[in-house]
């Protein structure tokens, strides 16, 4: 897996993860909640999805907002196996979480 550069990533976010954004080396993502236990829930599957693929993100939990930023660490950065977490991610908030 290659590392994508910062216009590869850009086109990628826009085509693929609009509402998804590039912080510093991290892909990134803040969703939102009715509840602080709404939060909890997504992050528990958050575990799960990223147990299934290996691929682990850092998650900050708030009131109503879960922040989730993902890189690969073995390439330094942000690649295509970031945008699959990244996808897996929306669709589960899309089916569970609609605000």
């Amino acid at each position: 897996m290659n590392k994508l550069t910062e216009p590869e990533i850009n086109i990628k976010i826009t085509q693929e993860a609009p509402k998804w954004f590039l912080e510093g080396k991290d892909l990134s993502r803040e969703f939102i909640f009715d509840s602080y236990l709404d939060s909890i829930e997504f992050v528990n599957a958050i575990g799960l999805v990223s147990e299934a693929m290996d691929h682990h993100p850092v998650i900050h939990i708030h009131w109503g907002k879960v922040l989730v930023q993902v890189h690969t660490h073995s390439i330094g950065g942000v690649g295509s196996l970031d945008f699959e977490l990244a996808s897996s991610l929306d669709k589960f908030y899309l089916l569970h979480h609609s605000v």
